[in-house]
């Protein structure tokens, strides 16, 4: 990809696919092969840890803007799809990103159920997951996991503080109080 985009894969990730796998039957529908999620990796990934998109917290303002027409879609830059748990629930990985907290990160993709893009974290640092933790997370919650029970990446999703704001949705649906 380096050649071709001009983008340097992070490391961990880089090392799996060489030397393990490049693709796989789990997790969930299974590890997608090298591709972009409909993405423009060369473009920056527009958020980082500290700044999330997140729907309700959003104004409908702020949302109305999001999906505007006229503004150009950036939330897929950077990224690669890494898998999806079905139903638009994704995991990507961040390719392209100034921030060096934010490169190499794995996020939780879910703009189909207006969640938003947020970053999957460690429940006991707060640290926000690279690939492997990604892979060793699902691997040991999967090994813990009765035959009848599921469990989903957003459930590593740790979510700010709601903002002093009246007016986001999740205000005005009733959701946060």
């Amino acid at each position: 990809m380096r050649r071709k985009k001009g983008i340097r894969l992070p490391e961990d990730y880089r090392r799996f696919i060489t030397t393990i796998a490049g693709a796989g039957s789990q997790p969930f529908y299974g590890l997608l092969p090298l591709r972009q999620k409909e993405s423009i990796v060369e473009q920056p990934f527009p958020y980082t840890p500290d700044h999330i998109l997140y729907f309700l917290h959003m104004t409908e303002e702020e949302m109305d803007q999001f999906y505007d027409e006229d503004t150009p879609f950036t939330a897929d830059n950077g990224l690669v799809a890494l898998c999806t748990e079905g139903d638009g629930m994704d995991s990507v990985l961040v390719v392209n990103s100034p921030d060096p907290d934010t490169y190499g990160t794995v996020w939780y993709y879910d703009l189909a159920n207006d969640c938003g893009i947020i970053p999957m974290r460690d429940k006991e640092t707060g640290k926000p997951f690279r690939f492997l933790d990604w892979l060793e997370y699902w691997a040991d919650r999967t090994a813990g996991l009765g035959s009848n029970e599921y469990f989903s990446f957003s459930e590593t999703v740790q979510l700010p503080k709601a903002p002093d704001n009246p007016d986001i949705m999740g205000r005005k649906m009733g959701w946060i109080e």
